[in-house]
């Protein structure tokens, strides 16, 4: 019997190892400093490039102007993703057509309102797109900065732990973009898999062939989103590079990494806003994890899902798809109760198929699952 996981963004509540709104605080609140094409912490405002001041700015205008065209937000829900999301469909505006909560606003509209704000450090105007580019790249490298670090993790999910000891292998489908699985893999001396090439290089090679081959793993770690420690040679089009040492010396070195590789895109490559998602999922080294998810998810016969907010309908639908082809599969769910998923499965929350343990991962045991096996 094969089990698999899909995991979102709320498995790391139980431990609050991570907070969106503390990291959406800090794109605005902190202060950040521009050294070799990433955005580090500074102490004080005198330390600030000068052009962060200015993101600033628009920051806080986009986020007035999707407060005022959206009946669902607030300055309060506003996270970096909403963010990112604007500003990356400025971005690509000349290459496709994407979506966003100021669909209905003219980019015109919004670049005038930001036009004493979109120039240099020597007061010269920028082209918006630009701009909107410059803006998509320090709202990574600080989403970078607060994931990138931080303690080992001890017990985090036992049930993985649990997992080795008997072991059972298994496949992970995880939409995060953290580290917060491989460091606990580190910790407990769990083997995985996670599609890179092996080797003594801090920078190793993404390898296709490698893609949900179990083998001697204990894990394969599927991370449809990307990952805070993945970059991409910008020339070629399967060339993803994973980073596994974050010395300071090495990140002063991320533009120009080991092998020669002189286009590597030094902006850490993952994928964050909510439509921008469904739509990358199409493209890149996305498409192609995305169709082995899918072909690994129908060999699985009970899936454990949590922290899925089920909001990413492109996954929503390939889960509901994947219960709905044989009677025989199980979701187990790991949520407690206000997070119920049952307004977006439906009537499929009361199908006998669908376990809600309503309790989060990190509490729940191999015993647990047996029960349902």
């Amino acid at each position: 019997m094969n089990i698999s996981f899909l995991l979102g963004s709320g498995i790391s509540k139980p431990i609050l190892n991570t907070d969106v709104g503390k990291i959406t605080s800090s794109i605005v609140d902190d202060y950040w400093c521009l050294h070799n094409n990433l955005y580090c912490k500074v102490d004080t405002i005198e330390n600030e490039s000068p052009i962060v001041n200015r993101f600033k700015s628009v920051i806080n205008i986009v986020t007035e102007e999707l407060v005022t065209s959206s009946e669902n937000l607030t300055k309060e829900n506003i996270n970096y993703e909403h963010l990112f999301y604007v500003f990356d469909q400025i971005k690509n505006i000349r290459e496709e057509a994407r979506t966003n909560h100021l669909a209905h606003k003219h980019i015109a509209e919004l670049e005038e309102k930001c036009s004493e704000y979109i120039v240099n450090d020597y007061g010269d105007t920028i082209e918006f797109i630009d701009f909107a580019r410059r803006i998509s790249t320090y709202i990574n490298s600080v989403v970078f900065n607060h994931l990138i670090y931080g303690n080992e993790l001890d017990n985090f999910i036992p049930l993985f732990d649990q997992f080795k000891k008997e072991g059972i292998k298994s496949h992970i489908f995880t939409l995060n973009h953290d580290l917060l699985l491989e460091k606990y893999f580190h910790t407990k001396g769990i083997i995985y898999n996670d599609f890179f090439e092996n080797g003594d290089s801090p920078l190793r090679k993404f390898s296709i062939n490698s893609v949900g081959i179990l083998n001697d793993y204990d894990f394969c770690l599927f991370k449809l989103h990307g990952s805070i420690n993945w970059i991409r040679n910008l020339r070629k089009f399967f060339d993803y590079f994973v980073i596994d040492e974050y010395s300071s010396k090495l990140l002063e070195q991320f533009p120009f990494l080991s092998n020669g590789i002189s286009t590597v895109n030094s902006t850490p490559e993952f994928l964050t806003g909510h439509t921008n998602k469904s739509i990358d999922y199409f493209h890149g080294i996305y498409s192609f994890l995305v169709a082995k998810f899918i072909e690994k998810l129908n060999e699985t016969d009970i899936l454990i899902v949590s922290g899925f907010g089920w909001q990413d309908y492109v996954i929503r639908e390939i889960i509901i798809e994947w219960l709905d082809y044989k009677k025989t599969r199980k979701m187990i769910l790991c949520y407690e109760n206000n997070d119920d998923p049952s307004y977006f499965l439906g009537p499929r929350i009361n199908l006998p198929q669908v376990i809600n343990l309503e309790q989060w991962l990190n509490e729940v045991n191999l015993d647990k699952i047996k029960e349902h096996l």
